[in-house]
């Protein structure tokens, strides 16, 4: 497994970016499908794709354009911005419709008959389309598109916590973002190769570092989390809108009972950080950090979501608790302070 093969994948997908309005155009005229845009994950993908609707993140290269959405604006039918403390308070894209998608509160039951009443909600407001129209055979088809890719990417994503030289946190946000922009069938074309070729290489028989995970209410920082890695911590989770969390999912596509399942599974995703109440996210997702091998996490402060503050009070004091370490600063700070505490724990350990 060479580094040249594992580039020239990664190589290829961003060059798939430059073309990527016109593909979804083309996509769009030759399945007569509609786009459903956001920045933070809301609807459950299985529900709109049963009804020929793409529901796709605004890729990250556009809104670093300068003007959030750039271009987006010529193929998404309505934009879908979660209500709350993280809503936007308009269309991102010019021109286009925006619905405020209300998330439920808790897990389970409830929260499963809230997300079908929201997504009824804008299915009916936004595309005039009744959810009691839909055809089971086809959302198990959809569903089966996307837990082909959700496991291609978690495939991706163990692959490199065993052996973190395979590839970078800058490369693996790629392959996140492809995973987020396209449609299923097409991010899996795109990304299969580099799982391919991670799979017939050599995993290191190497103590591996430290694992930690990092929690950030901005996009996953690919660069920052290298930065970092380069202290002695793997990087091997991550509580971020566009990262891991959004291919946490696992569903028997082929079950008579797909419907409520995957309201069901939506209904424990941790989403976006200032989506659910600090408390939930403890519960769905910090309570748990032991079972996978965590044992730091590092909170990213931002600047731009006041509300981070207060998430990472709450979950540093809980998960400090747990036994869990934590490091707390702004990303332009936080190598040097994972440098600090790999050094701590050195000295702690009489190793220099």
């Amino acid at each position: 497994m060479s580094r040249k093969e594992r580039a020239a994948v990664i190589e290829h997908i961003e060059n798939q970016f430059k073309s990527y309005i016109p593909f979804i155009k083309a996509y769009k005229e030759e399945n007569n499908s509609s786009v459903a845009a956001w920045e933070l994950e809301t609807i459950p993908h299985e529900l709109a794709a049963a009804f020929n609707i793409l529901s796709l993140k605004i890729p990250s290269f556009l809104q670093d354009q300068g003007i959030p959405g750039s271009g987006y604006s010529s193929i998404a039918d309505v934009f879908i911005t979660p209500a709350g403390e993280c809503s936007s308070a308009d269309s991102l894209l010019h021109g286009i419709p925006a619905f405020k998608y209300i998330n439920p509160s808790g897990y389970g039951e409830d929260a499963a008959v809230s997300i079908h009443n929201e997504t009824a909600r804008l299915l009916d407001s936004m595309f005039n389309i009744d959810i009691k129209t839909i055809n089971i055979e086809t959302l198990q088809e959809k569903t089966g598109l996307y837990e082909k890719l959700r496991r291609t990417v978690r495939g991706i994503c163990a692959a490199r916590t065993a052996d973190p030289r395979i590839i970078t946190n800058k490369e693996l946000a790629v392959i996140f973002e492809a995973a987020l922009i396209y449609p299923p069938e097409r991010a899996c074309a795109l990304i299969e190769p580099l799982l391919h070729i991670l799979k017939n290489g050599e995993i290191a028989d190497e103590e591996p570092p430290l694992k930690a995970m990092i929690f950030s209410c901005d996009p996953f920082c690919g660069i920052t989390a290298d930065l970092i890695e380069k202290e002695g911590i793997t990087i091997a989770e991550d509580d971020t809108p566009d990262g891991r969390r959004c291919f946490d999912i696992s569903l028997d596509h082929g079950s008579d009972y797909i419907f409520y399942e995957l309201l069901d599974a939506y209904s424990y995703k941790p989403y976006a950080p200032c989506i659910r109440p600090a408390s939930e996210r403890y519960d769905l997702l910090y309570k748990l950090l032991r079972n996978y091998g965590i044992e730091a996490v590092i909170f990213l402060k931002s600047r731009k979501h006041p509300l981070s503050e207060d998430l990472i009070n709450y979950l540093r004091i809980k998960s400090m608790r747990n036994g869990i370490d934590v490091i707390a600063g702004y990303r332009e700070d936080c190598p040097q302070m994972a440098a600090d505490y790999i050094k701590t724990i050195r000295s702690h350990l009489g190793k220099t």
